[in-house]
């Protein structure tokens, strides 16, 4: 893996094109649960992702799902939220009220958290210290649900796992795992070159 040297670039829709300018850029922030605790940085981390995600709880529930009652499948939009709403939550609860050590990655655009993404060792493998996976990964509902509209933005999901691997890889990690929630989380690590058996 090969960090890239430019920092991360947000991509905006400004009639109807997707355009960079030279000063926005994401930040990323990371926050491991496994170190010594900071309380000042930690509880700031904590404070700004409890906030991010808890609002974006509101807009995934207040999202429509049409729930067919025929063997139809699901339309990519009705996955896309219903994985937003089941990420969300889950990774809610586990800031609320932690019970397990995670890597937390939080990618802020002008100051404001974006993304957030967690991953904790994998234990299924003996050497867990270097094995790693994305348990959950939530972006900014207004992005997801609405990406064409006017002023989205595109690249907080890349920004995330770039600071992911490379944060890992400094501590010695070897492989990480992702298993996509989504369409365009599936696109996104299919970028960055992660391998995929399924969709």
């Amino acid at each position: 893996y090969h960090y890239p040297t430019d920092p991360p670039a947000a991509r905006v829709l400004e009639n109807d094109q997707w355009v960079t300018h030279p000063d926005l850029y994401f930040d990323v922030d990371i926050f491991d649960s496994t170190l010594p605790t900071r309380p000042d940085i930690d509880a700031a981390f904590m404070d700004g992702a409890l906030a991010a995600v808890g609002a974006w709880s509101d807009i995934y529930n207040a999202a429509p799902i049409y729930y067919h009652i025929t063997n139809e499948p699901w339309s990519e939009q009705n996955r896309t939220i219903e994985a937003g709403r089941i990420n969300n939550f889950v990774l809610y609860s586990e800031l609320l009220a932690p019970e397990n050590n995670y890597v937390y990655v939080a990618v802020r655009l002008q100051g404001d958290i974006v993304s957030i993404l967690a991953a904790r060792r994998d234990e299924t493998f003996e050497n867990s210290h270097e094995n790693y996976y994305v348990e959950f990964f939530v972006t900014d509902p207004n992005y997801v649900l609405m990406p064409e509209d006017e002023g989205s933005i595109r690249g907080a999901g890349s920004a995330a796992l770039h600071g992911l691997a490379r944060y890992l890889q400094q501590h010695g990690v070897k492989v990480l795992r992702f298993r996509a929630p989504s369409q365009p989380a599936a696109r996104v690590s299919t970028k960055l070159g992660f391998k995929h058996d399924e969709f």
